[in-house]
């Protein structure tokens, strides 16, 4: 059974905005949590190794869920499952969604050749490509403004 990511929502009950313990609760105690530190902020990231999914909580928004990454099949977006869809396919399927234009960033480098990086701003939806192939993919929030995040309804 494949789950369904809502942009600017979540996954089911796992909604942008939930405390770190509000997610243990739905979904059990992670596989590991990783520290990363950008400047002045933290971001704590538990991830659920078996399920091919990791939720992110940033210090500079008092530790909510601000991210949902997803590195496995089983996950879908609008009935799209995009794990392994070719750049050209996803292009067309969010098209047909109405989707913001996307940006589409070259992060390859010598040890990764054709990585490509695309990034739906109004959705929150960015998408990594690797041999022009979605390998993961993750959403956020939607945003009020540069600087407010319109978090979805408890």
């Amino acid at each position: 059974m494949k789950e369904e990511l809502i942009i600017g929502i979540g996954l089911g009950e796992t909604k942008f905005g939930i405390h770190e313990d509000e997610l243990r609760a739905l979904l059990g105690s992670p596989d590991n949590i990783d520290l990363h530190e950008y400047g002045d902020d933290c971001t704590r990231e538990y991830n659920y190794i078996d399920r091919g999914i990791s939720f992110s909580f940033s210090s500079e928004d008092d530790y909510k869920l601000t991210n949902i990454e997803i590195v496995r099949k089983g996950y879908e977006i609008e009935g799209i499952e995009l794990i392994g869809m070719s750049l050209e396919r996803v292009l067309h399927n969010l098209e047909r969604f109405s989707y913001s234009k996307p940006a589409i960033d070259s992060i390859s480098n010598e040890f990764e050749e054709n990585h490509l990086m695309l990034y739906y701003k109004e959705e929150g939806l960015t998408i990594s490509f690797i041999d022009y192939h979605c390998d993961s993919y993750s959403i956020g929030p939607k945003w009020k403004n540069e600087e407010e995040i319109l978090w979805p309804p408890s």
